[in-house]
């Protein structure tokens, strides 16, 4: 695992998302709190199908001497064979449709990362992103 901290998933920690969603709320600008991008429904809605969909896939950074969580992010695995055609709305949708239509994907997507404003500024969100790769190699994707 990248740096200081305790890569964990939802998959393995139960309070990992009301704990991530703490953070986004200090972190994100209230309108991107609400449904992602073509999803209909409030934000609590979309995000708690996300995670029962894909918790292996939405992470925690955790200080080892308090499991204080530092940094959450969010990333989906998705099909494509060329450049989308648009942003993290399209991964997200991209990805439950790949689920409905039975594709296998072949990459994983960044959709957000999430950093305690206490730890911007201190290498936690490079360590974000090598633990997104750290997460798309344990699924079997290569790097």
């Amino acid at each position: 695992m990248p740096g200081d901290f305790r890569l964990v998933t939802a998959a393995e920690d139960a309070t990992l998302a009301a704990e991530t969603r703490r953070l986004e709320e200090m972190c994100w600008a209230p309108y991107m709190l609400y449904a992602p991008a073509g999803h209909s429904g409030d934000s609590a809605r979309s995000w708690a199908r996300f995670h029962e969909t894909f918790p292996e896939y939405m992470f925690g950074l955790r200080r080892p001497e308090d499991g204080r969580l530092v940094a959450a992010g969010h990333c989906v695995p998705v099909f494509w064979d060329d450049l989308p055609p648009a942003g993290w709305d399209w991964a997200y949708r991209t990805s439950f449709e790949n689920i409905q239509r039975g594709i296998t994907p072949n990459a994983v997507s960044a959709l957000a990362i999430s950093v305690d404003p206490e730890y911007r500024g201190t290498g936690v969100a490079q360590r974000a992103i090598l633990a997104m790769r750290d997460i798309a190699t344990r699924q079997g994707f290569g790097t």
